[in-house]
């Protein structure tokens, strides 16, 4: 097994062939999940569906070949949007939810993080600075958790945080729902969207926004997985195909979200915003931290889209049998990836953060030595102790086992595994009694 250095990736795309991965790898994956959409499409007569930016950059297009060969009176559209870009006309209108939108914590989280949720500028983060007492040399330096939890109650306070929260929100607000409009999304009693999931969140803020602009219909969300359960009846329907917080445990445990956010990459940066150019709104986007691996991206989308032409209409869909086939190959490639798959991921560069702020690479061979925060034991016992005060972990933890030798390797995969069965039972848990909680009011 070889591992590069970045200067040899030119040489090395030219050895790999995405095109192949995509057709072997992400292409069964995806045409799985997308059959299952179009399926719960028809079942419910939706005529028009839209692919959220950015997972939804390759499930649109496979959506649109099949369609088109099957026959299926389905429009399918591109909706530009983002965590932040949905989340940030909605702070002035929807009181303390927007401090525990801004100030959650993450993987990586320094105080230039908290800023850049609000993408205040130097001078503005400076002023928010003064008041919470975090000097402007040390604002890329990562908190703990306990520096975490302080900082946001000093965050809350601050007078100057508070002003520019709401002056940005409504700058944001007409822009965003002007192009809503102009996407017809106001145009049916339903809005159907398509998601890669993981909160549901984004469902929330959607809803927000065009019921206070006056819309009485509801919305629907088609995704992939979904850890916690909807907040409130009101965000619409949550619907999943692999997992939810109740069910498929199995599938969550041998899963990574990241991993597959990597797999649904497209070409462009993150949706911050919404512009008026002549007579059109487009999108505001960041700078795209993968543009170097586009051309990459696009041959793993056209492998892709070709396994899925190739597919459509010899297999008939029945959804037990689609799970199987879809856990075959994405566990594989999630828990037992080879060193040339490892290989190619060494360069995605991934942020869990709604701002991408603190950009971080997948997966690196330096990373096995956090793997020591995936240890069972230590880790109960850290959270027994109030010890477990760890500030990084590992986006794809299966993914560094590649760098470990047998039998440690072995040992660290139970580990992992063993740590994502136990959080992921704790979660369903939580999320039954808030559940039964909100179902009773």
């Amino acid at each position: 097994m070889r591992f590069i250095s970045q200067a040899g990736r030119e040489i090395y795309y030219s050895m790999i062939d995405a095109e192949s991965y995509g057709n072997k790898v992400i292409g069964p994956i995806m045409y799985e999940y997308v059959s299952w959409i179009l399926q719960q499409a028809r079942k419910r007569n939706l005529n028009k569906l839209y692919f959220l930016a950015r997972d939804g950059y390759l499930l649109k297009q496979m959506a649109e070949v099949i369609c088109t060969k099957s026959g299926y009176n389905i429009q399918c559209k591109y909706l530009y949007c983002s965590r932040m870009a949905l989340r940030m006309p909605t702070y002035h209108f929807i009181g303390d939810e927007a401090f525990d939108l801004l100030l959650q914590g993450g993987y990586h989280i320094t105080p230039h993080t908290l800023m850049s949720r609000l993408n205040l500028s130097l001078e503005e983060r400076i002023q928010v600075y003064k008041e919470i007492g975090v000097k402007e040399e040390n604002e890329n330096k990562p908190l703990t958790h306990v520096e975490f939890s302080n900082l946001i109650e000093r965050v809350k306070d601050s007078k100057n945080y508070k002003k520019f929260m709401y002056i940005k929100s409504i700058e944001s607000y007409n822009n965003t729902l002007s192009y809503f409009k102009q996407e017809g999304l106001f145009d049916n009693a339903e809005i159907a969207i398509i998601d890669s999931g993981w909160s549901g969140s984004m469902q929330r803020s959607l809803r927000q926004l065009v019921e206070k602009e006056g819309y009485k219909g509801r919305i629907i969300g088609l995704y992939f997985g979904l850890y916690n359960a909807p907040k409130e009846i009101a965000d619409g329907e949550y619907e999943t195909y692999y997992f939810n917080a109740f069910t498929n445990m199995k599938n969550k445990v041998y899963f990574d979200n990241t991993f597959f956010e990597c797999l649904l990459a497209a070409p462009h940066g993150m949706t911050i915003g919404f512009t008026l150019k002549g007579q059109r709104y487009e999108p505001i986007l960041s700078k795209n931290v993968n543009a170097d691996l586009n051309d990459y991206i696009r041959r793993r989308v056209t492998g892709a889209i070709k396994f899925a032409l190739e597919k459509e209409g010899n297999i008939k869909f029945v959804w037990r049998d689609s799970i199987k086939r879809t856990y075959k190959v994405l566990s594989r490639a999630v828990v037992h990836p080879t060193g040339d798959e490892i290989e190619i991921f060494n360069f995605f560069k991934f942020s869990d953060d709604v701002s991408e702020d603190n950009i971080n690479t997948l997966i690196q061979k330096d990373m096995v030595s956090k793997l020591k925060n995936y240890m069972l034991v230590p880790k109960f016992i850290g959270k027994i102790t109030g010890a477990d005060n760890a500030i990084d972990n590992i986006f794809w933890p299966y993914g560094a086992i590649i760098y470990v030798k047998y039998p440690m390797r072995l040992w660290y995969r139970l580990n992992i595994s063993l740590l994502q069965l136990f959080r992921y039972i704790r979660t369903a848990l939580k999320e039954k009694r808030r559940v039964l909680n909100y179902e009773e009011i």
